[in-house]
């Protein structure tokens, strides 16, 4: 697929987004789509088309940013009372489509079904299609148990939409080198990683934070914040923290998030760690998910083995309010200069990730607290982000 005509640009290009993400939820991709359309609202005219959300955003939309909603699919119910895929919103979109062709750029988030959108586009000869791929979905199927004739098509799509493009962002470079090696011409693709809210999670007195929300002031503490899926591996925690309890380290664990895995991780934490241990929180807006933040020694990252598109917002969330991190070391988890704050472990290793929060708990001081925050100041605004993604999806041929 040719990478599209040479044209000039206005000082403040048009773009229309499109995402299947559930605005309203505390999740991954609702977050980085609306902290991604509200810092590209701050240099050019972004209308954003996504499925009606549940509930008000998560986190608020820029005043800038237009927001046009098709029906949900998740909330048209099928017998047995289940919600259709998420990613039909794709095919309730032509319309919004039709009336965004004259835009300067259309961005779609790759994601199961996005390919729609994608077609679409290039057959109405829209002048950019720029396309965001933050994982690998088929990765992604394969950890919630997909098949692996329905990993091998989900692969395929994921990699027919990386041709229709005119340029994409990745947001880890094994992400870029597995479409490299699917055919896809590697200087069309762009490795830009996520970001974080750093008006929202910044630096917090832990004493102050554990006051607000009715902790105790004495007693080690980390903190999970994020979706509760089949990635996520809280039970390797849980272990962890049994361990720690028989080394005479009694150590507390907030949760804070939910999703599918929730029932189950809460019925492993009541088998397997400390009794009293682990909290579980719920879900929380972005700013009170960061009191919990603010509240805890050091946050964990325990992931199970994933897929190529392993860039956590939770690492940057971490870092950007000023704590250590204990995080399984998979691709994508490792940053270039973190070692100040940043203790890669074993995954799936209860007594790897036991030691990983010890050397956290032995070494957490100001000034690594401090390094933290200044690497998220330094590699994690949206600000940045987006401008780098622009000149990217824009650039001349």
């Amino acid at each position: 697929m040719p990478s599209g005509p040479e044209v000039s640009w206005p000082e403040r290009p048009t773009i229309v987004m499109f995402s299947s993400a559930e605005l309203g939820e505390a999740s991954g991709p609702a977050i980085h789509v609306i902290n991604l359309a509200n810092a590209l609202s701050k240099i050019a005219a972004v209308t954003l088309i996504v499925p009606q959300p549940r509930a008000a955003p998560v986190v608020p939309l820029d005043p800038a940013v237009s927001m046009r909603n098709v029906p949900s699919p998740r909330r048209l119910k099928l017998p047995g009372g289940h919600g259709l895929p998420g990613g039909l919103a794709f095919a309730l979109m032509p319309g919004a489509l039709w009336q965004a062709r004259a835009a300067d750029m259309v961005l779609v988030r790759s994601a199961p079904g996005s390919i729609i959108a994608s077609l679409f586009a290039r057959m109405l000869r829209v002048k950019r299609l720029g396309l965001e791929l933050n994982g690998w979905i088929a990765g992604e199927a394969g950890t919630l148990g997909a098949r692996a004739l329905a990993m091998r098509l989900l692969g395929a799509m994921q990699v027919w939409e990386a041709r229709l493009a005119h340029a994409i962002r990745t947001v880890t470079p094994e992400l870029k080198a597995r479409l490299v090696d699917a055919g896809i011409a590697a200087d069309k693709i762009a490795v830009i990683p996520t970001g974080a809210q750093l008006d929202v999670f910044f630096p917090r007195e832990r004493a102050q934070c554990r006051y607000d929300i009715g902790l105790p002031d004495a007693g080690y503490r980390a903190v999970f914040i994020g979706n509760l899926w089949d990635a996520i591996d809280l039970e390797t925690a849980f272990r962890a923290l049994a361990l720690l309890k028989a080394q005479g380290i009694a150590l507390a664990l907030t949760v804070v998030g939910d999703g599918p895995a929730g029932p189950r991780l809460k019925k492993l934490a009541s088998e397997i760690a400390p009794k009293g241990a682990v909290t579980f929180v719920g879900s929380l807006p972005p700013a009170k998910a960061a009191i919990h933040l603010g509240a805890a020694d050091f946050a964990i990252a325990p992931f199970a083995p994933a897929h190529a598109g392993l860039s956590p917002l939770k690492m940057r969330d971490y870092a950007a309010g000023g704590r250590m991190v204990v995080a399984s070391d998979l691709p994508g988890i490792r940053l270039e200069g973190s070692d100040e704050w940043l203790i890669p472990v074993t995954a799936q290793d209860a007594s790897a990730l036991a030691q990983g929060m010890t050397q956290a708990l032995n070494q957490n001081t100001p000034c690594r607290e401090s390094a933290a925050r200044a690497y998220a100041e330094a590699h994690f605004g949206w600000d940045s982000i987006a401008k780098a993604a622009l000149a990217h999806y824009l650039r001349r041929q």
